[in-house]
């Protein structure tokens, strides 16, 4: 018996080693071809070792972990024949050789060859051509693999020390990618010097919630859902019921939120991310001695667009930052793309979760900035079971799951966003019921959030965190519900899209339950943070620094007219804001319309407005205009960070309607 267990033993040894090395080998001849593709006539390449090591690495890995699996039911199968371990060994390898065809296949197709068809039946006949592909060639394999085995000098067991070698080898060879990342993240930052003054420095935590316009907050509206877990935060702070974001959707938004710039001057767009000499909030953070931790979940917020700079710790919902070393590899795109379509990895408790698990495992003492970008409200919507222990609704609206329509629109009750583009089509005549359906979702999903976000706050009491930190909570944008006969974002500057919440809970929680209606904008809350938290602000910074000081008053500072713009769909918009009138019109026009938001906060209403006034206002944005735009070019003359727009990113934003 004891002699049978050591043979099994054995020949399930050998079976995943000589599979590492027969993936691996797979795995080098693609690193070789990745090298000599982008790096052989590149300056300041990784080096040979650096771009082929960890991709055989990653191949022989996940195929010593597939055969290893496969041989203990492959044994049992051929436990009759002459020599078992050796068929078990042969089917096992042939087989996970075979996945990796299932593996190249998807790519390949969806990819380059039959790109619309495969996406369209990657779930049905796309998914059976992947796996008859594999059977096809485990089969063709098994026989010329149980040859090898069956050679004496190749024999897997008796040569398993040359398997074993291979092995050491190319996994010590694995980088350590997160010194890696955060040295990459943290280059440039100057070296802050050690804090030991006595001075007790708050944490700053700031969350930003996509997609989550300023009345879906139960503390403001009655029609909101109901949102017990900010509502509590607010009663321990500031809520500001008048504060705009600089854009209508997220990526010039999240610009000037973590660098206190407009987007204009940023000269952010679809496919251009943050200039490199951009000071970024984190950076600012980490060069005054603070520990700096992001935890996000959108596709224009991932390292390509550089809001990664500055933390020590970034993790992307939609990044597997462990594949990172091998992340050029077929293999490593297919688990992350699979990974991204199979699971929820953007789910507010997932990321939640992510974030409270650093936090306990961390032992740096200094002051923490932590970033958490949830998505939630944003396109996909769904219906999200709520916690067991989520906290009990003390006012709002609780969503009707029997408003979401039986409608083509709909997917088992889920708005997903590949839907997006044929309720466009049918505006303005879209159903009754589907508006209530898509408003239900999306009330659905804020309520999911502030549970997750109840369960974070509950973590940072325990953690002693909570009395220490500076929270604030905010939003990239809005969401328009047809009321401007649009809907969703990006294609409009109206308020119901670029009107957000913001919560500011002092350390300590004293004074709470305030409220601040004064004119606030995206632009004061860096320089208002580095104020607080006694940070030298960057230079250049437009944006008033006393956003957190409560104010009473909805009238807003002397100062120059807000500006809201860059659009994502459509033609050129731009807004002109000096309260409490808006105006808005084409980029390169007068406004056609104004508004008073203190008569009519939903803008629904146009007025007249004396011609002086509005001379007044206009001059005014346009010199702050005129500013940004010479900015801007000293920005551009030192070189634009483009982003490739790479498969995955495409699927990516393809997934949330863009």
């Amino acid at each position: 018996m004891a002699r049978d267990l050591w043979r099994w033993t054995r020949g399930l040894l050998a079976t995943a080693s000589w599979a590492f090395v027969m993936a691996g080998l797979l795995g080098m001849v693609e690193g070789l071809s990745q090298w000599m593709r982008f790096d052989v006539l590149s300056e300041g390449g990784p080096g040979f070792v650096r771009a082929v090591a960890p991709t055989v690495a990653l191949y022989g890995w996940v195929a010593m972990l597939v055969a290893a699996v496969l041989y203990v039911p492959f044994h049992y199968l051929v436990r009759r024949r002459r020599h078992p371990r050796r068929h078990a060994y042969a089917l096992s390898v042939a087989t996970t050789l075979g996945l990796f065809v299932f593996f190249y296949a998807g790519y390949l197709f969806r990819e380059h060859v039959a790109t619309a068809w495969w996406v369209a039946h990657e779930q049905g006949a796309a998914l059976l051509v992947q796996t008859v592909l594999m059977i096809v060639v485990a089969v063709l394999l098994t026989r010329p693999i149980l040859a090898l085995a069956s050679r004496q000098v190749l024999s897997p067991w008796r040569n398993m020390f040359l398997a074993v070698v291979f092995v050491a080898v190319f996994t010590s060879l694995w980088p350590n990618w997160r010194e890696e990342g955060r040295a990459l993240r943290l280059a440039g930052v100057p070296a802050a010097a050690a804090l030991d003054d006595g001075i007790v420095r708050p944490h700053l935590v700031l969350v930003t919630i996509d997609t989550w316009r300023r009345d879906a907050l139960s503390a403001l509206s009655p029609d909101a859902p109901p949102t017990p877990g900010l509502d509590a935060l607010a009663a321990e702070g500031v809520l500001h019921t008048n504060y705009w974001s600089s854009s209508s959707w997220t990526l010039p938004a999240m610009a000037t939120c973590l660098t206190g710039r407009a987007p204009r001057e940023l000269g952010v767009a679809k496919y251009v991310g943050l200039p490199a000499g951009v000071p970024t909030l984190a950076q600012v953070a980490s060069a005054h001695g603070y520990a700096t931790a992001a935890f996000a979940s959108n596709p224009y917020l991932t390292p390509a667009y550089g809001f990664d700079r500055g933390f020590g710790e970034f993790e992307h919902a939609l990044m597997l930052e462990p594949l990172s070393p091998a992340g050029r590899s077929v293999l490593a795109r297919e688990l992350a793309y699979l990974a991204d379509t199979r699971l929820d990895l953007d789910d507010a408790s997932v990321v939640v979760g992510k974030a409270v698990r650093w936090l306990r495992q961390r032992r740096d003492e200094r002051p923490l900035f932590l970033w958490l970008h949830l998505m939630d409200p944003h396109v996909p919507y769904r219906w999200r079971s709520l916690p067991a222990d989520a906290p009990a609704p003390l006012r709002g609206t609780v969503p009707d799951r029997g408003a979401v329509p039986d409608h083509p629109l709909f997917v088992d009750g889920v708005f997903p966003g590949a839907h997006l583009p044929l309720l466009r089509a049918a505006l303005p005549d879209v159903p009754e019921e589907v508006r209530a359906g898509v408003r239900a979702l999306y009330a659905r999903e804020i309520q999911y959030t502030d549970a997750c976000l109840a369960e974070f706050w509950r973590s940072l009491r325990e953690l002693g965190l909570w009395e220490r930190s500076l929270i604030v909570v905010t939003s990239d944008h809005g969401e328009e519900f047809f009321e401007h006969g649009g809907f969703e974002h990006g294609h409009s500057l109206m308020p119901e899209v670029t009107g957000v919440p913001l919560l500011v809970r002092p350390p300590g929680g004293r004074p709470g339950g305030l409220r601040d209606d004064a004119d606030r904008d995206a632009l004061d809350l860096v320089p208002s943070l580095c104020r607080y938290l006694g940070w030298t602000p960057p230079p250049d910074l437009d944006g008033d620094d006393d956003l957190l000081a409560a104010s009473a008053d909805p009238a807003t500072a002397a100062g120059e007219p807000s500006v809201m713009e860059n659009m994502l769909y459509g033609e050129p918009q731009i807004a002109w804001r000096a309260w409490p009138y808006l105006a808005v019109a084409p980029e390169t026009e007068t406004p056609l319309a104004w508004f008073d938001l203190a008569a009519d906060p939903g803008a629904q209403d146009t007025l007249a407005v004396d011609p002086a006034a509005a001379g007044g206002i206009l001059d005014g944005a346009r010199a702050r205009l005129g500013r940004w735009d010479e900015r801007a070019a000293t920005l551009r003359a030192a070189g634009i960070d483009t982003v490739g727009p790479d498969a995955d990113l495409r699927r990516q934003l393809r997934s949330l309607g863009y």
